[in-house]
């Protein structure tokens, strides 16, 4: 994910992607979707996401995260 850097929508929707979210997606500044649901993603949402400045929908939904949520969503 590092080469993308001018991506501004990425979906991943069933895809059977494993293993956890590359920190390096904090370097796609103009991301503004990131649909990643129903994978098999692991692991924690990194706090990188909150690098995305124009990332407005996001959806990893049924995925199997671990951890919290990042403060960075404010929840």
């Amino acid at each position: 994910m590092g080469n993308l850097i001018n991506v501004e929508y990425f979906y991943a929707f069933e895809n059977e992607f494993s293993g956890p979210i590359p920190v390096e997606i904090g370097k796609m500044k103009l991301l503004e979707t990131l649909n990643s649901m129903r994978n098999n993603i692991s692991g924690p949402i990194p706090s990188e996401l909150g690098n995305l400045n124009n990332l407005n929908d996001l959806s990893l939904s049924e995925n199997q995260f671990t951890g919290s949520v990042p403060t960075i969503f404010g929840l």
